[in-house]
């Protein structure tokens, strides 16, 4: 299934669990899936002990998850050049030198 089907069956409903995404049509929690597979249950046991669930909502829940780890990369990435950027020259920072230009060793 792909990736965008599979995260269609992840809601947030701030009606539902404040707003904490949930496995849509049920009031399971992506973060409960998740603690028990991290706790070494398999997709099949998980299913069982949560009758409402699919093997799909297993594999999405993964997916919500991966999504999720991605974002906070790139707004770590974001961060790191926004300090990056702070820590240049003004004169760079203001576009007043040619990004490319050489630049003496004094100025840093």
């Amino acid at each position: 299934m792909p990736r965008t089907k599979l995260l269609q069956r992840i809601i947030v409903d701030p009606k539902v669990w404040h707003g904490k995404p949930c496995i849509r049509g049920t009031r399971i929690v992506v973060s409960v899936v998740l603690d028990n597979l991290a706790e070494g249950r398999t997709a099949e046991q998980i299913v069982r002990d949560y009758p409402p669930l699919k093997i799909e909502d297993i594999k999405a829940a993964i997916g919500y998850a991966a999504e999720l780890a991605r974002e906070e990369e790139m707004l770590r990435r974001k961060y790191d050049l926004k300090e990056l950027v702070s820590r240049m020259p003004k004169k760079y920072q203001a576009g007043e030198v040619r990004w490319g230009a050489p630049v003496g060793k004094e100025e840093w």
